[in-house]
C-alpha cells in the first residue's frame, strides 16, 4: 500500500509516520509538507491512500519560514483539484484543528466534516481529529483506514 501524508507540521508527520509503521508495515509512506509537492506527488501518480492535513502552507518550508500563503483550506483546494483532473483516491483528513478560515468564511471541525462528505463523495472518506497529547486518534484513523482497504480490495 502506497500512502501519502501531505502535513507540514513535523511533530505531527512524525507521529502519524509512526503510527502507520506500525499499523501498517508493508505500507510505504512518503510525507510532503506543502500544497505545491503534495499536488505534484498525486499527478506524478495517485497513491492508495492520501492522508492530508487541512491547513498548510502552498510551497515546501525554507528554513523556519513558511513559503508562500498560507492555505487555511489547502487540504480542500487538494481534493477539488484532484476531482477537476479526475485523479481519484481514498482520501482521509488528519487535523488538529477544532475550527477553519477567518470571520465569515469560519467553519467548525463538524461543519467542515459535513462540507467535505458533500463535495467529495468519489474521495473524502473521514476525518480524523489529532492530539498531540493524547492517542486516540489513532484508532479513529485505524478504522478509517480499514474501511478504505477492503473499498480498494473489492474495486
Amino acid at each position: 500500500m502506497i500512502i501519502y501524508l501531505i502535513e507540514d507540521d513535523d511533530l505531527k508527520a512524525r507521529r502519524v509516520k509512526g503510527y502507520l509503521g506500525r499499523a501498517f508495515p508493508s505500507a510505504r509512506v512518503e510525507h510532503l509538507r506543502s500544497y505545491q509537492s503534495g499536488l505534484k506527488a498525486i499527478e506524478r501518480g495517485l497513491p492508495d491512500l492520501l492522508l492530508l492535513d487541512m491547513t498548510m502552507p502552498t510551497f515546501d518550508q525554507g528554513g523556519q519560514t513558511r513559503e508562500g500563503r498560507p492555505r487555511s483550506m489547502g487540504g480542500r483546494d487538494i481534493m477539488r483539484k484532484m476531482l477537476r483532473k479526475n485523479l481519484v483516491c481514498s482520501v482521509i483528513v488528519v487535523t488538529q484543528f477544532e475550527s477553519f478560515g477567518e470571520g465569515e468564511d469560519n467553519i467548525s471541525y463538524q461543519q467542515l466534516k459535513e462540507a467535505c462528505a458533500q463535495e467529495f463523495p468519489t474521495l473524502f472518506r473521514g476525518m480524523a481529529q489529532y492530539h498531540a497529547t493524547s492517542s486516540a486518534w489513532e484508532a479513529e484513523l485505524n478504522e478509517m483506514i480499514a474501511v478504505c482497504t477492503n473499498e480498494n480490495s473489492t474495486s
